[in-house]
């Protein structure tokens, strides 16, 4: 079963990094971040001492977050990325956002982390992007 950390808090640093972190006191501090490098964004989740980094891009990303589509219950709908490391994200009914950075390393297994950002979160992606889905 999957363990789904909560992300509530969007923030943009000095840099313009996108940092996205639970308000709540937890020890782990599960965060992702994203910052842009030219026609990429570089992707980085962290849970405590574990991160899972992916390069994606840009034009993929904006993309498929504009096009995403609410569904019932805690869904993955698009995959962003190649079949090794992809970012799966999709939109509950409530519009928070599943995000699920993964690496694959054969047909043994997987390594995932599993975040949902609350819709105030995913507002703040789609700003952040400057993409403006008609959704919203």
């Amino acid at each position: 079963m999957r363990n789904y950390q909560i992300l509530n808090t969007a923030h943009v640093d000095t840099n313009g990094t996108l940092q996205l972190t639970n308000s709540e006191d937890n020890p782990e501090k599960p965060c992702l971040s994203m910052s842009r490098e030219g026609a990429f964004i570089s992707l980085s989740a962290s849970f405590g001492p574990l991160e899972i980094a992916l390069r994606l891009r840009y034009e993929d990303l904006a993309w498929r977050l504009e096009q995403l589509q609410p569904v019932p219950g805690l869904a993955i709908t698009r995959q962003i990325g190649t079949v090794n490391s992809y970012f799966a994200v999709g939109l509950t009914e409530d519009k928070r956002i599943v995000m699920r950075p993964t690496l694959v390393t054969d047909a043994h297994g997987h390594l995932s982390f599993n975040l949902v950002g609350t819709a105030d979160v995913y507002k703040a992606i789609l700003k952040w992007l400057s993409a403006a889905p008609e959704n919203l």
